[in-house]
């Protein structure tokens, strides 16, 4: 049973990995934190993404991307962190 539960939690957080938002428009970028808020097109809800300097110079404000995404929850690091994007328009 101990395995069977390790097997199942080790499987959970492979599909972690697989987590994108089909179209997101960004609402605004911040290079200083570097932090971007995107609202996404199906739910309407707004999501807040860790980025790197180069991705916070490369994303545009008002443009819409598809964006694949990693939440890491931890004791001094935890957020949702961009992975990959794609511009859509």
């Amino acid at each position: 049973m101990k395995k069977f539960l390790v097997f199942l939690f080790f499987i959970i957080n492979l599909t972690g990995f697989a987590r994108f938002i089909e179209a997101c428009t960004v609402t605004s970028v911040s290079p200083e934190i570097p932090f971007m808020l995107c609202r996404s097109k199906q739910s309407g809800k707004e999501f807040g993404f860790y980025i790197t300097a180069k991705e916070a110079r490369a994303l545009k404000k008002g443009s819409t991307y598809k964006i694949w995404f990693e939440e890491i929850i931890g004791y001094d690091t935890s957020g949702m962190y961009l992975r990959k994007y794609k511009y859509l328009y």
